[in-house]
């Protein structure tokens, strides 16, 4: 009887994890020379979930991405790539909207002490992050001072 609750348990709670992966996915959109793009984002505002990230995803499929939201006036996030499984790019965003700054083709950082990991961020302030498959920026020829629409909510 107790494999058969903590089974059920276990199974409610993958689910409702689930169910609240895919409440926070919205669309941001970036004005490029090539016109609108449209990504699906996974909106991430907590220190949990910031700190998580994309660490241990195996896939971030085209068109998609995470965006990390920094609230506080003048924020300066610093990324890294520890536990990461796949290359991104990383597009750095400021409060006015802007692009501000791009890592492109960022990869993992398979180390055993933090320390030894590679740290990523603007020279300006930045009060989103956006982390999209690698060769994305490239691919849609987004650029520094590009537009960007925020999701609602962000």
């Amino acid at each position: 009887m107790n494999r058969r609750f903590f089974a059920i348990v276990g199974f409610l709670a993958l689910v409702i994890y689930f169910v609240g992966i895919q409440a926070n996915i919205r669309f941001l959109r970036i004005m490029s020379d090539q016109g609108i793009l449209k990504i699906n984002v996974e909106v991430v505002k907590t220190p949990e979930g910031k700190q998580l990230g994309l660490m241990g995803r195996e896939d971030l499929p085209n068109g998609t991405g995470m965006l990390f939201v920094y609230d506080e006036e003048g924020s300066n996030p610093v990324m890294w790539m520890k536990n990461m499984l796949i290359p991104i790019d990383m597009v750095f965003i400021g409060r006015d909207l802007k692009i501000n700054h791009i890592a492109k083709n960022v990869m993992p950082c398979i180390a055993d002490l933090d320390r030894h990991c590679e740290r990523h961020g603007s020279a300006v302030p930045s009060n989103f992050v956006l982390e999209v498959p690698a060769g994305f920026t490239t691919q849609y020829g987004i650029e520094y001072g590009n537009g960007v629409i925020m999701p609602s909510g962000a």
